[in-house]
């Protein structure tokens, strides 16, 4: 199979079926700017939608990496490897660290807890 088949080939599904949860969205995005900041809904929407789509793309391109190696679990591996083969290294290297950490946390994972103290993505920024 070739990875460069259409990225929606064979998807079946309604498009409010992926999106991420506003309140998670919010969430986020109120935790990345200063207190004093005010977002839009429709700034809330926006973002929630690229971040499906993002998530959609990526999900999908793993997947066609399984098939070509028939295999039927996606990884994170697979997905480290399709942010590569899209070529977003920024993305794939900051997973690759965020994986293996969680990979030697086991079942104490907590996003917060773990990460996002003890990464400095200064050294990630062009």
């Amino acid at each position: 199979m070739d990875l460069n088949n259409n990225l929606d080939e064979g998807i079946s599904y309604k498009v409010t079926d992926r999106q991420l949860p506003i309140a998670n969205v919010s969430k986020i995005m109120k935790d990345a700017m200063p207190n004093a900041a005010k977002i839009s809904k429709e700034s809330k929407e926006l973002m929630g939608k690229c971040a499906s789509e993002f998530i959609a793309i990526i999900t999908c391109r793993a997947k066609n990496i399984c098939e070509c190696e028939a295999r039927k679990t996606v990884t994170g591996d697979d997905l480290i490897r399709a942010m590569e083969d899209l070529d977003l290294p920024y993305y794939s290297e900051i997973t690759k660290i965020f994986f293996e950490r969680y990979k030697d946390t086991g079942n104490d994972f907590k996003a917060g807890k773990y990460f996002s103290d003890t990464i400095d993505f200064s050294e990630f920024q062009k």
